[in-house]
């Protein structure tokens, strides 16, 4: 229950080609059709779009070119460990608080949409809100790896709701395809260009075979969304009904992304409990304290229904035994 990315599926089953042979001798510019794809799947120019390693190196590119024109970065916790720890490895003085949000002068603002851990989605008007906040040499970075599992039928990003948003986004958690290694960055014209002078210096070029067969899941998008919704629908059906029937807990409530930030009020730390729980029943949980959050840990439901009852039942006999 640690894994936030679909299971891999099987690309010959959504009519996607695999063969490298195939790619070989079509002699296709496959960064330059990746980047076509994801332009018209998100309503953008292809000039707008920068194929990345994957969605760290977007995070790495950011936070090392972007973020330091101001070396301040808020990053409001609970969030994704690396959305602060790569601006803590670069020596950035980062905030953490919500508060910090109300003031918003001389620093960048760093998010995931849908949040990692909570599964909660922000609205547009809060990110318009947030973008217009900022100053003209400070930019609004959003994560949206799990953005697509709140409407898996339209895909949305918010780049376009406001001047300086820099957005990222994978093939890892909503197609499960996380050994491709791509991922892309979108914004405007000027941003990109400087973030791709960035990332030739930094890795070069994405590989080819990679770009090509996510151009290919991307035209077919669809078939993935299909399979998405009824992951999300049917698990998160079962987390609730476990979450309802143990003691103790609650819920993020998420209505964004595969996983839930699950709180409890057991008096003990979260890296403490998570082993626990892994030792007695096998169970893998990310603990809270890797997200910013005390006495809670992320629940991901992505597998198959029947391993996922499985470790919920686990689960509910670990936190009763602990309770009693």
């Amino acid at each position: 229950m640690v894994s936030s990315g679909l299971t891999e599926p099987k690309l010959s089953e959504f009519g996607v080609e695999t063969g490298y042979d195939v790619f070989a001798q079509s002699l296709e510019d496959a960064e330059e059709r990746f980047r076509s794809v994801v332009a018209k799947v998100y309503g953008v120019n292809r000039e707008n779009v920068l194929p990345t390693a994957g969605g760290s190196e977007a995070i790495f590119l950011v936070n090392a070119v972007l973020f330091s024109l101001t070396r301040r970065v808020v990053v409001p916790k609970p969030n994704y460990e690396p959305m602060f720890a790569v601006p803590a490895s670069f020596g950035y003085a980062f905030e953490d608080d919500e508060a910090a949000l109300l003031n918003t002068s001389g620093k960048c603002v760093c998010l995931t949409n849908s949040n990692n851990p909570t599964g909660r989605l922000l609205s547009d008007e809060r990110i318009k809100q947030l973008a217009s906040s900022l100053e003209e040499s400070c930019f609004l970075f959003v994560d949206e790896a799990f953005r697509e599992f709140y409407e898996p039928s339209t895909p949305k990003t918010c780049f376009s709701q406001g001047k300086r948003i820099v957005t990222s986004n994978t093939m890892s958690k909503f197609y499960g395809l996380g050994r491709l290694r791509v991922g892309w960055i979108i914004s405007d014209y000027e941003t990109v260009t400087i973030l791709e002078r960035a990332k030739r210096l930094v890795s070069g070029e994405n590989s080819g075979f990679s770009l090509w067969l996510s151009a290919q899941i991307l035209e077919k998008r669809s078939r993935f969304a299909e399979r998405a919704k009824k992951v999300f629908k049917e698990n998160r059906a079962l987390v609730e009904e476990f979450v309802e029937r143990t003691r103790g807990i609650e819920w993020s409530d998420p209505d964004a992304a595969p996983f839930a930030l699950i709180s409890y009020n057991l008096p003990i730390d979260s890296v403490t409990l998570c082993n626990e729980v892994l030792e007695q029943t096998g169970v893998l949980l990310a603990p809270g304290e890797f997200f910013g959050a005390d006495h809670a840990f992320r629940l991901c439901f992505t597998m198959e229904n029947s391993v996922l009852e499985k470790g919920l039942n686990k689960l509910e006999s670990f936190i009763k035994g602990k309770a009693s």
